[in-house]
Order: structure tokens, then sequence, then C-alpha cells
């Protein structure tokens, strides 16, 4: 199959300045040209990538709608080709049209959650699926305090509106930015399948704000095993001192079992496929193979097979299980974080166990690996990451520390 590419049209400007995109395909001696719908001015289209830059509002959105079209063309011409039909402008453009839809007079609330449960039948990843409940919830508190918002009418100003309310309920940027994410999809859904919006269509983008990983030192380890805890907070602290041991993910770690364990010769290794990585699309799945650390190893010797590997609560649970135990643990450092005030993001310091979440045992073991002088890659290797990129981000962290010991030391 020969390559889709989208391409930027500088003969038809528009009277705003902007400048169509057309999608084409050369099959045979005839090339397709279809409409996206999609538009920027000159200086927000990558030539060479053939994507929008990030300076357009909205470039992740536009994005992904045209991926969304890449593989909607890619299956159309693929299911041609095997059924033995005829692969011409015409067939290609009534399989890309095929599946839209007349249009709908939903609120977003409810049409949001239908698209929910359709990404659940189609096999997304539960942490996803949940994470899109969310979303879920918050549309419909949103609308609750101001009436239904129809898809058809979710414009700049409507969007806004949301966006006022997240604010409103104290969430953290990030986790507004996850909400836009969920929202961006779902209407590039839509649109693809023919759902007709509104001219004015919001313009939604996902920003992510860059924080401070926090992680613990090799004393700050030894206050939280040595600190006397009634049973249940016990429990939870022996799943997070395993997970700072092996870098496990929360995900990972509630559903591994003894048959992930394997022997390697004087050793043992986890074996699994992260979850993480595991795609809706077949053949994308990695495995991770970690060795168990002697101190993890005995964490493992305290529990039985009626707790699959080790007793794991829920997310939520856990990680306010995991403050309350640092606290009585004394790891109280202060460290600067960004809280809201008054509306307002700012930078604050608070106690270091107020921060504590069962994440924080993955940057743990990165970054003490990495400190420890274990190659880079290796780290990378064992933290299931496919780009050693991912893992550079712990690389500073170790490095600055190094850097504050010698200053420590040579004062």
């Amino acid at each position: 199959m020969n390559k889709i590419k989208f391409t930027l049209t500088e003969s038809r400007k528009t009277k705003s300045g902007e400048y169509p995109i057309y999608m084409r395909f050369n099959h045979g001696d005839t090339e397709l040209v279809y409409p996206t719908g999609e538009k920027c001015k000159l200086a927000e289209w990558d030539k060479d990538k053939e994507k929008f830059r990030r300076s357009m509002a909205g470039y992740q959105q536009a994005n992904e709608y045209l991926q969304l079209l890449r593989e909607r063309l890619t299956n159309t011409y693929r299911d041609l080709r095997n059924d033995g039909l005829p692969i011409t402008n015409d067939t290609l453009r009534a399989g890309l049209n095929a599946s839209k839809s007349p249009v709908a007079v939903e609120d977003v609330a409810t049409r949001y959650e239908q698209y929910r449960l359709q990404c659940k039948n189609e096999g997304y990843k539960e942490s996803t699926i949940k994470s899109m409940g969310s979303t879920t919830a918050r549309l419909l508190r949103w609308q609750r305090s101001k009436g239904k918002v129809y898809i058809t009418h979710y414009t700049n100003a409507e969007h806004k509106s949301f966006l006022k309310f997240l604010d409103a309920e104290g969430l953290h940027p990030n986790t507004i930015g996850c909400v836009c994410k969920h929202l961006a999809t779902f209407f590039n859904a839509l649109r693809l399948n023919g759902h007709k919006l509104h001219p004015q269509q919001a313009k939604i983008s996902s920003q992510k704000i860059d924080t401070e990983r926090i992680w613990l030192n090799e004393l700050e380890l030894e206050k939280l095993e040595r600190a006397e805890l009634p049973d249940h907070l016990s429990r939870t602290r022996d799943a997070f001192l395993f997970q700072c041991w092996t870098g496990l993910r929360y995900s990972d770690l509630r559903r591994i079992t003894n048959a992930n364990i394997q022997p390697r010769g004087g050793y043992d290794v986890l074996t699994f496929i992260p979850e993480k990585s595991v795609s809706r699309k077949v053949g994308r799945t990695k495995s991770v193979e970690v060795p168990i650390l002697p101190k993890a190893a005995r964490v493992l010797g305290n529990y039985t097979e009626e707790y699959r590997l080790l007793p794991v609560l829920s997310n939520q649970k856990m990680n306010d299980n995991l403050k309350e135990i640092a606290k009585l643990a004394g790891i109280s450092q202060p460290t600067e974080t960004l809280i809201k005030q008054n509306g307002h993001m700012v930078v604050k310091a608070v106690p270091k166990w107020s921060l504590l979440s069962s994440h924080i045992a993955r940057h743990t073991y990165a970054t003490l690996s990495i400190v420890k002088g274990i190659p880079l890659e290796v780290v990378s290797k064992a933290l299931g990451h496919s780009r050693l990129q991912t893992t550079m981000v712990y690389a500073k962290i170790a490095d600055e520390w190094k850097n504050r010991l010698i200053l420590d030391a040579w004062k």
C-alpha cells in the first residue's frame, strides 16, 4: 500500500488567512484527494512531519483526527482489496464516509458515557475506562449546575465554562489536562463518524505541567522499614517497599501472581507484560524482567498465596495509607510542590509525607538505581520504557542529588 500523505494547499487561502489540509493517496495511476476539513495558518503546519505544530490551538485534537482519517483509509483500502472489489476514488470515498451517521441531539455527558462504554467493549485498558468514567462524572456535575449542553453546541464558550467548573472543583491542572484529552478524542471520533458539530466547535487542547518527581532516599526507606505500624498499615508498607525494590507500577503490582516469578540460577526474577504497554492492537505488547532483590524477597516471604503475591488495596486507599505511614515514620522534609491558592497555582513547601503515593516507589527505584551507578540503558529496560528519553528524567534527578552530596561534603 502506498503512503498516505497530508498536505497544506497554499492556492486555497481562506478569508481568515488559513489554508485547508488535504489527505492524498496514490493508487495505481490515480490520486485520491480528500478534504480533511482541517485548516491552519502557514506557520502552524509542519510540512516535513505532515502534522500541525504545537503553536496551533488544539493541535493535539487536530493531529489525532488526521491519524484517525489515515487509519480509516488504510482499513477501507484493505477491505476493498481483500474482497476483490475495485479500488477507485469513489469506492475509497464511500468507505471513508460509510459510517457517517445523522445529526444526533444528545447532551455531552450522555453521549460521552455511550462512547466510554463503546471503548470498553472494544477492549480499552481498565485503567483508561476508569479514568474516562471520572470524566463522565465531571460532565454530569457540570451539566447539573448549568443545564444540558448538546454535542452540536459545544463551542469555545461552553468549553471555557467547563474548564472554569473544573478549576472551581480544585483539580490539579494536569488532571484538567487529562479531562481535556478525553474530550478531544471523543469529539474527534464524533466528527469522523459523521456527526455534525457546531461551526465554531471548541478547540480543545490538553497541556501538562512538568512537576518535580518526588522520590525517597535510602535513609527514608530505612525509616519506613523500621516504623512501628498496625497490621493494616504494615501490609500497605510492604507492598510499597516491594515496589521501591522492583520498580513496579501499581497497575502491575495488583495483578501479578506467583506464576510471574521465575528462577534464574541462584536468584529469582519477575517476568510480566506491563499493563501500560498492552494495546488494543494485537502485537504491541512487551515483556519485562526484573530481578527480585533480597529485601524484596524477604517481603514476599511474609505472605502466602491467599494474597496472590502481596496484599494490595485500591490505589486511592493505598495512597491514603502511605501518607499516614510516611508521617508516622517521620518523613517530613519540606518539599516544594504546586498547589492551588485563591484560584492560582503557587509553589509551596509541604511535608514530604503529604506527597507520597504508590507511583513514587517507581521514581525511587529508578533514581536510586542510577545513583548506584547502574547504566541508564539497563534501568530503562527494567522499567519497561520504550524510549531511553523517558528514563533520562531520572538521570537528571540523580545528577542533582550527586551534586548536592558533593557540595555538602566540601562545605
